[in-house]
Parts: C-alpha cells; sequence; structure tokens
C-alpha cells in the first residue's frame, strides 16, 4: 500500500535565475515496507538550469544506489523539476531545509510536498497572460520580487498555454503588484496581469 508522505512546506531556494519548489510525492510506508524511495519537486527551473545543476544540489541526500541518469527529470513546459531517490520523508525535509532560500543562476528555488501549480490562496496570486519562451521564471522573479515583502514567493510557467502564476503569503502583496505594474513589459513582450480568481 501506499502512504501519503505529510506535507511540510519549505520555501526560498533559487537555481539558476529561477525559484524553485519540491514537493515530497506518495512514498511506500516505511514501517511496513522498509525503507521508500520519496521524490520531491523543484520550481521553477529555468532554461540554463540543467540536471547535473539539480543533481549537483541534491545527491547527498539521495540513496547511494540511484541511478544519475533517472534521478532528475525536468519539465521545461511546466519549468518543474523532479528528484527521485531520497529514502526517506527524513531525507527530503532535510534537503529542503538545505536548498530553500538558495539562489541558483538567477531563481529562488522553492520545494513543495504536491505537485501542483501553487499552495498559496488563490487571492495572493496573479496570473500573467502572454509569457512567451523568451520569458524565463528568473525574469519573472526580478518583475515581482519588490512586492514580496521578505516573504516567499512562488512563480509557476505553463509554456503550452503561455501564462504563468505568482503567488505571494499576503493578498495586499498580489494586489499592489497588479495596481502598480499594470501591463507590464518584459524582454520585448506584453505581459497582461489580473488578480486570481
Amino acid at each position: 500500500a501506499l502512504a501519503v508522505v505529510a506535507q511540510s512546506v519549505f520555501n526560498g531556494y533559487s537555481l539558476k535565475g529561477k525559484s524553485l519548489t519540491i514537493d515530497i510525492l506518495d512514498g511506500f510506508d516505511p514501517d511496513s515496507l522498509g525503507p521508500c524511495h520519496d521524490s520531491a519537486f523543484v520550481f521553477p527551473i529555468s532554461d540554463p538550469v540543467t540536471r547535473h545543476d539539480i543533481l549537483d544540489i541534491f545527491d547527498p541526500f539521495l540513496e547511494a544506489d540511484v541511478d544519475p541518469k533517472t534521478a532528475v527529470s525536468i519539465n521545461r513546459d511546466t519549468c518543474i523539476a523532479a528528484v527521485h531517490g531520497f529514502s526517506t520523508r527524513l531525507h527530503v525535509q532535510l534537503a529542503a531545509k538545505e536548498v530553500n532560500g538558495r539562489h541558483l543562476k538567477g531563481t529562488e528555488l522553492m520545494l513543495r510536498h504536491r505537485l501542483s501549480d501553487l499552495s498559496l490562496p488563490k487571492e495572493s496570486r496573479v496570473f500573467v497572460s502572454n509569457v512567451g519562451e523568451n520569458i524565463q521564471p528568473a525574469d519573472l522573479y526580478e518583475v515581482f520580487k519588490p512586492f514580496k515583502r521578505d516573504q516567499p514567493m512562488q512563480v509557476v510557467i505553463k509554456r503550452s498555454r503561455r501564462y504563468a502564476l505568482v503567488g505571494y503569503v499576503d493578498p495586499k502583496s498580489a494586489a499592489d503588484a497588479v495596481n502598480v505594474l499594470g501591463n507590464v513589459e518584459v524582454n520585448g513582450s506584453v505581459l497582461y496581469l489580473y488578480l486570481s480568481d
């Protein structure tokens, strides 16, 4: 049987200009089936970030026999990386403490328990449309970070649908970002901002 790993949210790690997030996946119950191999999701992952960059960060927390060729997979459409091979949930939590808040190639990495767009409340999200291939998570991070007020901030891009979600802890941060920035130009593209509902 599968056991749901308890959610543990750690914010703030940046990798190659992208703010990453890790989500702990369901794993086998260690009490009944022995050690489980948990996975974690990290985002956002910018184009300059490679599997090797991510593996270098998480290697100390992975099982010794994990195949480096399969330990990390990156979905470039969603800018999310999956890291596989943690022996227990404790190893994921230790990795989260080490990684959250770290900047890598211009982005702040984020770690999350579940694979979802954002775990922050809808009222504190900004919907960003017209996000093309020329826009990286690091670009959005730089635009929106003045409004985060020393709190965690999440950036998730959905490339196939050309939109992004920027999540704040405080709904006022989201409202201020939309009101102050309006429609903002980034890398030659005009981005349209809306409060997410």
